[in-house]
């Protein structure tokens, strides 16, 4: 708004199923670079934890894709089923525009271990 100008930088394709924290807002997924054909389920979810929608969008490759989610929704899941996908979450509000991206969820990672050594 007023010329103000904003850069996003592509995501990275996510395989399994990620969860995101959004902020308050009017919101849209925005999928897009399908490795091919699969479903994508889009689940948003209140503060609470209490489900507010469920859409199953079926994707291939060479197209993109809009899932409207709900003004109260806290949480989003996305689930990707025989497909590798980019993903955003657009939130719009009287004060302007944000990008949140979908990202791989982290499960696992190393830990440095650090001891003291023998003089």
């Amino acid at each position: 708004t007023d010329g103000d100008l904003s850069h996003a930088v592509g995501g990275t394709p996510i395989a399994a199923a990620t969860t995101v924290v959004v902020p308050p807002g009017d919101k849209q997924v925005v999928l897009a670079g399908g490795s091919g054909a699969g479903v994508v389920s889009v689940t948003a979810r209140s503060a609470d934890g209490e489900v507010l929608a469920e859409e199953r969008v079926e994707v291939v490759a060479g197209r993109g894709y809009t899932v409207d989610v709900p003004r109260g929704a806290d949480l989003l899941t996305v689930v990707p089923a025989r497909v590798s996908i980019t993903g955003v979450v657009v939130v719009s509000d009287d004060r302007g525009t944000a990008v949140v991206r979908l990202r791989p969820q982290v499960t696992s990672g190393l830990v440095a271990s650090v001891r003291p050594g023998l003089p």
